[in-house]
């Protein structure tokens, strides 16, 4: 529809119908052996059966065993896996393109172009942060004697990034999100026993996750399925500041967008499109809501709704 407005519609679809793009898509893949376009049509789904010969699995059969034609030959050229060099490669040889080296010749790759990268050495191992590196994000390192706990931000069960964060009958869950003293739906964050015990707070507590790049409410899931020193908050959660962060100004996120507090930079000095947001150092404490209440109190009167969350309406002009 916004392509047609832009007038640009049949340069968006090719020319072709939707149902034409279908016939397409059919047409390109192998289930058009399988079954006719027709009968597709009047039955809307096709089950793929499973091939006959499907355990096969011996290095000549159909399906062989992953390796196993590379393990009983390695030599043989048609077995080579796809490396440059076509064997088993312990250092990066992307690039490499010439005649196999010896084996004592190392090519191509972060070896070749990166050498004194040793955030991502060209044998992958693990490597702790510290000065100089662009991470020190590691329980091992000197920051973690500051901010003792390692923030797991994983895919979220009860969305996709942020689609479907408003979507009432899952908030009704008990871990998509847990409702704090003010009516506020928070995003839950999980941790151990011994964690929030240390810390004194309770399974329902609405929590501060913080570090020195700002601070995010959720709310406490005390559980044993989260390890000690571990604790982990779903990102994709909808941005809700209670003070928008800027230069020299810490924010505080109601939302809980755990992604406000992950590392600024990418995975490397030679990998800045490389996220290092799956594991960061937090520190979590009970969140003080009188005081915060009492110090935001515009933020805090913002109006939502009980079931979906925050609304466009604080966020729009009227009549714009």
């Amino acid at each position: 529809m916004i392509a047609d407005k832009m007038g640009i519609l049949s340069k968006f679809t090719a020319g072709e119908t939707i149902d034409q793009h279908l016939k397409d898509g059919y047409d390109k893949s192998g289930v058009a052996n399988l079954v006719s376009w027709d009968d597709l049509n009047k039955n809307t789904y096709f089950m793929v059966p499973t091939d006959p010969a499907w355990d096969d699995s011996g290095p000549t059969g159909k399906f062989p065993l992953n390796f196993s034609q590379f393990n009983a030959n390695p030599k043989d050229p048609k077995n080579g896996l796809n490396t440059p060099s076509g064997l088993v490669e312990f250092t990066s040889g992307a690039g490499y393109t010439g005649p196999m080296p010896p084996p004592d010749v190392q090519h191509g790759g972060l070896l070749q172009h990166f050498p004194d990268d040793k955030e991502r050495p060209p044998c992958p191992q693990w490597v702790v942060g510290g000065p100089g590196f662009t991470h020190d994000e590691s329980l091992l390192g000197e920051r973690a004697k500051k901010y003792t706990l390692l923030c797991e931000s994983n895919h979220p069960r009860y969305r996709v990034h942020v689609n479907l964060d408003d979507e009432a009958w899952q908030r009704e869950i008990p871990s998509c999100k847990v409702r704090g003293p003010d009516g506020y739906q928070y995003e839950p964050v999980w941790m151990n026993p011994i964690d929030a015990n240390k810390r004194g707070i309770k399974d329902g507590d609405i929590v501060n996750i913080y570090n020195e790049r700002g601070s995010v409410l959720a709310g406490a899931m005390v559980t044993e399925r989260a390890i000690p020193s571990a604790v982990w908050i779903d990102h994709g959660a909808r941005t809700d500041p209670i003070v928008q962060a800027g230069p020299g100004v810490l924010g505080i996120d109601r939302g809980g967008s755990v992604n406000l507090i992950c590392p600024l930079h990418g995975a490397s000095k030679y990998a800045e499109g490389g996220e290092a947001t799956s594991g960061y150092l937090v520190e979590i404490e009970k969140a003080d809501m009188a005081g915060l209440m009492a110090k935001y109190p515009d933020a805090f009167k913002r109006p939502f709704d009980p079931a979906i969350g925050q609304t466009r309406d604080p966020y729009v002009t009227p009549g714009s």
